[in-house]
């Protein structure tokens, strides 16, 4: 069962850092997409459906949902951890099996 404790904290301590990780591109995205909503809330558009038709694009071009051809950094992360957690799964699978040999 050490071997399945050892693996247990090593996802823990991967999927930890992917949080963190996560969480920083998320901040860093919504800071993003405040910052251009401002600007062009700023640009003065005197017709409020212009400026929301603005807000919608710019949007669009940020929000990953709108742009699911686009991989980006939410992607990798995720793909990286669950890589991450079937190589361990395969690590651990085949101590298990040495250990009942």
């Amino acid at each position: 069962m050490d071997v399945v404790e050892r693996y247990n904290r090593i996802l823990r301590t991967t999927e930890d850092g992917t949080l963190r990780l996560l969480n920083r591109v998320l901040d860093q995205s919504f800071n993003r997409l405040v910052r251009r909503a401002r600007v062009h809330m700023r640009v003065g558009y005197a017709d409020p459906a212009s400026r929301n038709l603005a807000l919608l694009q710019e949007f669009r071009n940020l929000v990953p949902a709108f742009r699911p051809d686009r991989v980006d950094a939410y992607d990798t992360l995720l793909r990286n951890l669950v890589g991450e957690a079937s190589s361990r799964g395969i690590e651990v699978a085949s101590n298990l099996t040495e250990q009942m040999r």
